[in-house]
């Protein structure tokens, strides 16, 4: 309300973009992203050249509501106006610049290019302390697969904004600590920092709406159905609501690894599957891939997989990443006969050899030894025909 009258009142064209960019972030934290996103591309296209940093901040912000809403094409137009901006020597500019250019082209098709400006992000945020930028630079982590690095980013985060007070930062930052923790099978961790997150955002009229993804994953991952069920269809109202495609999606994830854990394999199918289509998510089905490919496999549907594996692969080819390399692995593994599927489960205990994902390695481990005890069997069932064989030609020659 207040917004809306002075935006009758502002003349001044900085200012007026700056009016632009609050009703962004206010729409961006509590209300509809895709409105949040035109709000600060506008805002940010008006403050190019009159304060190129507060336009790089803004696009960082248009970046998270193109994530909210999962249109590729969103970040790809945010990537070019932030490469268009005169960003000047100033580290801090630079770094926004390769992120939002980073994910662009990584979500554009050219991962490499993609996974070397990111990279350059991560490294850059050692020397960054505010939480709103640790927020950013938590994001590139996060695509990386780099899991270790993007919880000790958000970790930092948050004590950043414990001691400065900032309790709507802190919700934020404990929202993606959430799901961090939730993507790599730290369910303990996920579930404190969604709860803590939660608590403080409805405290300050925000809507954390990662956590609730978050917690889905994590009582899926423990095999409690109701509570799987309960908090994916919190998600759905939410996502509904403030048309937020990322989290309808995450809870699309939460629901197919709870089928798949089950023993349900043709039912988590058919949730893996909904990421695929209008309602999916790019990067919530780069982490999903291998729980999809598992679920295929087991409903006996292996041909419905064999679209996302390519894509799948061809990312993770170019990316050069240890922890998307690892489920790859896994995924052909699954797919393979008994020789070939040991050496996979093998490879994906290789690439990930750090245990950034606990909860993925030991599924990991798990396929491997029952590849291995398949393999076993394989190759002792001839010889322990041929010796009932000889034992039955002896018997027979006894009773002669």
């Amino acid at each position: 309300m207040l917004l809306a009258e002075a935006d009758q009142l502002v003349e001044e064209r900085a200012q007026r973009a700056r009016v632009m960019q609050l009703g962004g972030l206010f729409e961006l934290r509590r209300g509809m992203p895709d409105k949040a996103y035109r709000l600060l591309i506008d805002s940010a296209a008006a403050l190019k050249e009159l304060d190129p940093r507060t336009a790089l901040e803004t696009l960082v912000l248009a970046g998270e509501a193109a994530a909210f809403i999962g249109t590729p094409a969103l970040a790809a137009e945010v990537g070019a106006l932030a490469a268009a901006v005169p960003a000047g020597p100033s580290p801090e500019n630079r770094l926004m610049v390769a992120l939002l250019g980073g994910l662009a082209r990584a979500l554009g098709g050219d991962p490499a290019g993609g996974t070397a400006m990111l990279r350059e992000v991560v490294a850059g945020a050692q020397r960054i302390d505010e939480p709103a930028k640790l927020l950013w630079a938590g994001r590139a982590a996060l695509y990386l697969g780099e899991l270790d690095a993007a919880r000790t980013l958000y970790e930092r985060g948050a004590d950043q904004a414990r001691l400065s007070g900032a309790v709507g930062m802190l919700a934020i930052v404990l929202d993606r600590l959430a799901w961090t923790d939730a993507i790599a099978g730290r369910p303990t961790a996920a579930e404190a920092n969604a709860e803590e997150g939660l608590k403080l955002a409805g405290e300050v009229g925000l809507d954390a709406g990662v956590a609730m993804g978050s917690l889905a994953l994590v009582w899926a991952m423990r095999g409690d159905e109701d509570g799987c069920r309960a908090a994916a269809e919190r998600a759905y109202l939410l996502a509904e609501t403030r048309r937020m495609r990322i989290v309808s999606a995450a809870a699309d994830w939460a629901l197919g690894l709870l089928e798949l854990g089950l023993g349900r394999p043709a039912d988590a199918l058919q949730h893996l599957l909904a990421l695929t289509g209008a309602g999916g998510h790019p990067g919530i089905l780069l982490w999903a891939a291998p729980d999809l490919v598992e679920a295929a496999v087991r409903a006996g549907q292996p041909d419905k997989c064999s679209a996302v594996l390519e894509r799948f692969e061809a990312w993770v080819t170019g990316s050069g990443l240890p922890v998307p390399a690892a489920a790859l692995a896994r995924c052909k593994g699954l797919l393979a006969d008994a020789d070939a599927a040991v050496d996979h489960f093998d490879a994906a205990l290789r690439h990930d050899h750090s245990a950034q994902r606990p909860f993925e390695r030991a599924r990991n481990e798990l396929a491997l030894g029952e590849a291995m005890r398949r393999l076993t069997r394989a190759h002792t069932r001839p010889l322990r025909r041929r010796r009932l064989l000889s034992d039955g030609a002896s018997q027979r020659g006894s009773f002669r």
